[in-house]
C-alpha cells in the first residue's frame, strides 16, 4: 500500500499531479473536510481517519498539551493577553502535529505501508500575512517516519522567507468630549448593540480598528458621537527578540521540541506586531480620561487594552461572544479553559453572566463579579416573533489542519459521519434540516456538501436569520447553543461519540419541556425532536433578564 497526505486540497492535488501510474494500491489519508469531500466525490480509495482516532485519543492529546503548556517560558512577553496569543499558538501548533504523528502512527501498525508521498513543501515565513499557511506535514513525516516507511517528496525545495523589520503603529487622532468615553476594542460579534445603547445614554463611543472606514461612514458615525481610532503603520523597527527559551518537550518517548521550536521560531513577528499596536493603545488609555474599557476578545492588542487599563484603574468590561460552560471531569476541565482564555480575562472588573450556561461555569473559571446576570447582550435575538418554524437547524463549530481542539469539538470526519446520518434521518422522517456551517468551512466544501446530501439544506447566513426559521436546534459544542437559547428554540447536544457534554442538559425526552437535552443515538435525537415539537419550552431556567437593549441599558447605568 501506498499513502498520499496532504494537509489541504492545494498540497493534496499538488501531488496528484506528480504521480504516474496511480493505481487502486495508492490511498489517500485526508486531512480536513475538503481532502475527505474530494475522495468521496471523485471516488478516490481513502483511509478514513475516524478508523484510527478514537475517544482515547482526545484525552492523551489534552493530558499533553497541558503538561506542556505548564512548562512553557513566556521570555520577556510580558502581559496577560499576550501570553495567551504565545500558548494559543504553540498548543495549535502541537495539536496539529500530535494528530499527524498520531494518525500516521496508527495507519503503519495497522497497514502494511510500502511508501508515503508528501509534497516536499516546507518553506517557512513569518510574514504575518502567510505564517499560518506554512505547511509542516513534509518536515513532520519525514522528523518521525524516515526509519519506518520509504518518503518519497514530489520536490525536495527547502526554503524560508525570515523578515527582520516590522512596522510600529500610532492610533488616529483622540477627539476629546465632556461625554462619559467609552473605548470598544473592535467591531462584530453584535457589538452594534452596546454603541447604540451607549449613544443613546449620551456617551461618547470610541472603536479601535485595524482596517480603514469608509469615508461616508466615519463621518456619519462621527456626527452620531461614534469615532473610530485606525491603527497606523509608522516607522519600521526590528522584529523585537523576546528571550523566549526553546521548548524541550517529550510525551511517551516521542519528541517534539524540533518541530515546535521550528513554529516558534516565525511567530516573533506576529508578537512583534501585537506588541506595537498595543503600544498605541497603551499610550492612548495613559493620555486620556476614560470611563470604560469594552472587550469581547481576551487576547492580542484587544486583550491588552483591558491588561493597560486595568493597571491605570480604568473600569473594564468583558462581553463573552463564546459559550462557556460548567465541568464535568478532569479531560472537560481543560477543554473549557482552553475555551475560556480567548473570552475571559483575570482583569475584567465585570463580565456579565448572558446565560445560567456561563452561571454554571463560575467554578471552572473563577468568574468577577458573579452578581451581574445580565440576560443577553451580544447573543442573537429574535425580537420580530412570528412566521412558521418548521426547520431543524443543525450547526458546530468545524476547525482546520492548522487550527485543530479536540475532545469538545468534533474532527471533519466525524461531522461527515453526522451528515450522513441526519441526511437519512431528513429522508426517512421528512424533516426539513437546515445545516448552518461554520465560517471556517470553504466555497468549496459548502458547494459539494449540497450535492453530496440532496436531504439537507445548507447555508453560511447568520445565525441569527436561521434561528427564525427553526423550532430546535442540534449541536455539539458551539455558540449556537446560547444563540438558541436566547432566541427561544430549545436544544439538542448530540453527542454520538460519548465523549462530550457542553453543559447541564436533560436526558430523559418524555413528557419534559426543558431548553436543553443531552442525546447520544440516532434513535433517541428522533424521541427528542418529535418530543420538542409537540410541547411549549419552558426558557425560565436558563435564562436571565429582558431583551438585549433593556439588558445592555442596565448593565451601563449599573458600572458607569
Amino acid at each position: 500500500m501506498n499513502i498520499i497526505l496532504g494537509e489541504d486540497l492545494e498540497e493534496l492535488n499538488f501531488i496528484l499531479r506528480n504521480i504516474k501510474n496511480i493505481n487502486s494500491d495508492f490511498y489517500i489519508v485526508p486531512l480536513n473536510l475538503d481532502t475527505l469531500i474530494f475522495c468521496v466525490k471523485k471516488k478516490i480509495n481513502f483511509l478514513n481517519p475516524m478508523d484510527y482516532i478514537e475517544n482515547s485519543f482526545h484525552e492523551k492529546v489534552l493530558l499533553s498539551s497541558s503538561e506542556l503548556l505548564k512548562k512553557l517560558n513566556y521570555g520577556n512577553i510580558d502581559t496577560d493577553s499576550h501570553q495567551k496569543d504565545y500558548k494559543n499558538y504553540i498548543r495549535k501548533k502541537y495539536n496539529q502535529i500530535f494528530f499527524s504523528y498520531f494518525l500516521i502512527d496508527q495507519i503503519l501498525k495497522k497497514k502494511n505501508v510500502k511508501n508515503i508521498y508528501v509534497s516536499g513543501w516546507e518553506n517557512f515565513t513569518n510574514d504575518i500575512n502567510k505564517f499560518n499557511n506554512n505547511y509542516y506535514l513534509t518536515t513532520i513525516v519525514n522528523e518521525y517516519f524516515k526509519e519506518r516507511v520509504k518518503i518519497l517528496s514530489i520536490e525536495k525545495n527547502k526554503n524560508e522567507n525570515v523578515l527582520d523589520n516590522c512596522y510600529n503603529y500610532s492610533l488616529s487622532p483622540f477627539v476629546d468630549t465632556k461625554k462619559k468615553k467609552i473605548i470598544i476594542t473592535s467591531r462584530g460579534y453584535n457589538i452594534y448593540r452596546i454603541i447604540l445603547v451607549s449613544l443613546f445614554l449620551r456617551y461618547s463611543v470610541y472603536i479601535i480598528s485595524e482596517n480603514n472606514v469608509n469615508f461616508f461612514i466615519k463621518n456619519i458615525s462621527k456626527f452620531f458621537g461614534i469615532n473610530f481610532l485606525i491603527l497606523k503603520k509608522r516607522e519600521i523597527n526590528k522584529v523585537l527578540n523576546f528571550y523566549i527559551k526553546d521548548i524541550n518537550f517529550t510525551f511517551e518517548n516521542i519528541n517534539f521540541s524540533n518541530l515546535l521550536n521550528l513554529s516558534k521560531k516565525y511567530f516573533e513577528l506576529k508578537l512583534t506586531d501585537t506588541y506595537y499596536k498595543s503600544q498605541s493603545i497603551k499610550k492612548l488609555l495613559q493620555e486620556n480620561k476614560i470611563d470604560l474599557v469594552v472587550s469581547v476578545i481576551a487576547r492580542g492588542y484587544q486583550g491588552s487594552a483591558v491588561d493597560y487599563a486595568k493597571k491605570l484603574k480604568i473600569k473594564t468590561l468583558g462581553i463573552t461572544h463564546g459559550t462557556i460552560s460548567k465541568n464535568f471531569n478532569k479531560i472537560d476541565k481543560i477543554y473549557k479553559k482552553i475555551i475560556s482564555e480567548a473570552v475571559f480575562s483575570k482583569n475584567y472588573d465585570f463580565f456579565p453572566l448572558q446565560t445560567k450556561i456561563t452561571s454554571e461555569a463560575a467554578e471552572t473559571h473563577s468568574l468577577p463579579k458573579l452578581n451581574l446576570k445580565t440576560g443577553n447582550l451580544i447573543f442573537a435575538e429574535n425580537f420580530l416573533k412570528f412566521g412558521k418554524k418548521n426547520k431543524i437547524l443543525y450547526a458546530v463549530t468545524n476547525k482546520n489542519f492548522n487550527q485543530m481542539h479536540f475532545h469538545g469539538v468534533e474532527l471533519f470526519f466525524e461531522f461527515y459521519k453526522n451528515l450522513e446520518l441526519l441526511n437519512d434521518l431528513a429522508k426517512s422522517n421528512g424533516y426539513e434540516i437546515l445545516v448552518n456551517l461554520h465560517p471556517s468551512v470553504s466555497n468549496y466544501s459548502l458547494e459539494n456538501l449540497k450535492q453530496l446530501f440532496k436531504n439537507l439544506s445548507f447555508t453560511k447566513k447568520k445565525i441569527s436569520s436561521c434561528l427564525k426559521k427553526a423550532f430546535v436546534t442540534i449541536s455539539y459544542s458551539s455558540t449556537v447553543i446560547e444563540d438558541s437559547i436566547c432566541s427561544d428554540v430549545p436544544v439538542i447536544l448530540f453527542d454520538n461519540w460519548n465523549r462530550y457534554k457542553h453543559c447541564e442538559s436533560e436526558n430523559k425526552f418524555f413528557d419534559r419541556n426543558k431548553p436543553i437535552y443531552y442525546v447520544t443515538s440516532l434513535n433517541n435525537l428522533k424521541i427528542c425532536i418529535e418530543n420538542i415539537k409537540n410541547k411549549e419550552t419552558d426558557f425560565s431556567d436558563i435564562k436571565y433578564g429582558s431583551n438585549c437593549f433593556k439588558n445592555i441599558y442596565s448593565l451601563l447605568n449599573k458600572i458607569i
